[in-house]
């Protein structure tokens, strides 16, 4: 591959992974009306390819909900192994549809040399830290009301730490492109600005907001009394998002090491195409961070 098709490919992907609208798929994945229609929400215009995914996403998370009141009613072990299996495969799809800090992950490795296993820990921990949040909240939500969470109660929760945690993100990004673009200037020093113990610090906070499905599965779980299935629900959904992630990560992970493989012999070139690529990591996440803030900003102001 030439290095314009490598160039060509890397921002097709990240175009792929930032352009992709992502409301539509945050309807209510779980609660289903009393009559006899489906409880989708509008489909969405999308491309042949995310309209597979989203698609299989409604259905998965269907399945869910019906295994979850199959264990309340007869709280067989085969239900529930079911239900694992079917909330894996719903956090595949989920995490592959919009959003999830695909583009956050993605942009990362994109900016940084990494060891071989790193583009996993980050997608597991950030799917993780997304899935595990909502727990939280849920649970917190909970206590403070000493009653079952409403649907609006979580939302209003998500909306808030949604916007700060972008607005976090925005401003961490920025800093790192001022320093991307001071070592640039100077010539001099380490090529990569964020070091290991920064990028989980990235991953992490990016991750800090809840997931709408995986808090959709608590509360159904809350509503049926058996929140500890709800949780190995939650747990499981987490390992198959952090399954999608982790690949996002070694997209641009095996997109790097092929690029730089071919600027080995030539450090002056390999350090200015590092800090360029640093630059343009940073700047796709910030861009992100201020679209995904914006309507919190917007809000407050």
């Amino acid at each position: 591959m030439s290095l314009k098709r490598t160039f060509c490919a890397l921002a097709a992907l990240t175009l792929i992974l930032f352009s992709v609208p992502r409301n539509d798929i945050c309807a209510n994945p779980f609660l289903s009306s009393d009559n006899n229609k489906p409880a989708y929400a509008p489909p969405p215009v999308y491309g042949s390819g995310i309209n597979y995914f989203v698609t299989m996403q409604f259905e998965y998370r269907e399945k869910v909900a019906q295994y979850l009141r199959g264990i309340k009613d007869s709280g067989t072990a085969s239900l529930l192994l079911m239900f694992i299996a079917v909330s894996f495969l719903y956090g595949l799809f989920h995490a592959a549809g919009p959003g999830h800090r695909k583009t956050v992950v993605f942009s990362l490795f994109l900016s940084r040399h990494a060891r071989w296993f790193e583009p996993a820990c980050a997608g597991f921990l950030s799917s993780s830290v997304h899935a595990g949040t909502s727990i939280a909240v849920i649970f917190l939500l909970y206590i403070i009301q000493e009653s079952v969470v409403s649907l609006s109660d979580s939302e209003n929760i998500y909306a808030l730490m949604e916007g700060v945690t972008f607005i976090i993100l925005a401003v961490m990004s920025l800093l790192l492109i001022v320093n991307a673009v001071s070592r640039l200037l100077k010539r001099g020093g380490d090529s990569s600005a964020v070091k290991t113990h920064g990028l989980y610090t990235l991953v992490v906070v990016s991750s800090l907001v809840p997931c709408p499905g995986a808090a959709m599965l608590m509360l159904l779980s809350l509503y049926a009394g058996i929140l500890w299935a709800g949780i190995a629900g939650v747990l499981a959904m987490s390992a198959g998002m952090g399954v999608v992630i982790s690949l996002s990560g070694y997209l641009a992970y095996t997109g790097r090491s092929g690029l730089f493989f071919r600027f080995k012999k030539r450090e002056h070139t390999l350090i200015t195409v590092s800090a360029l690529l640093e630059i343009l990591s940073f700047g796709i996440i910030l861009l992100f961070s201020l679209v995904m803030a914006w309507p919190f900003i917007r809000s407050v102001t």
